[in-house]
């Protein structure tokens, strides 16, 4: 079952590099994981909760998708959820340059951001809506 935030929804979160989860978070995120929600795990597991030591932080990795801090392995990961993939002329996969892709309504409009750069100062986004 999706996870509705506002009027969003999602199939599957990717909690990345995480040691410590607000209670609120780790409730919504069991929830999710319990109606059947997929989440990834990559990187650093959290262990706390609240910056204390939790056992049910550990807890909710357990039957989920474990992977290392990897763009490589996160493609591989969410694969199966993605529409578009961006590759360069020789076919190789793009290095800083990644899509998010979101349903806009209920039409079958689509939003893209496209960020590149390692740090955030040299990000940037580009918005390509159309239908299709």
């Amino acid at each position: 079952a999706p996870l509705k935030v506002g009027k969003m929804s999602y199939d599957l979160i990717v909690v990345a590099n995480c040691m410590t989860l607000r209670e609120h978070t780790l409730k919504m995120l069991a929830e999710f994981k319990a109606s059947g929600g997929r989440i990834i795990f990559m990187g650093r597991l959290p262990q706390l909760v609240d910056a204390k030591r939790d056992a049910r932080a550990t807890a909710l990795t357990e039957g989920q998708t474990v992977i290392p801090q990897s763009k490589d392995d996160l493609y591989r990961a969410v694969a199966e959820y993605r529409d578009v993939e961006i590759r360069d002329k020789s076919g190789a996969r793009t290095k800083g340059l990644m899509c998010n892709t979101r349903r806009d309504g209920d039409c079958r409009s689509r939003c893209r951001r496209l960020r590149t750069g390692a740090d955030a100062s040299r990000s940037r986004c580009v918005f390509a809506c159309g239908s299709g």
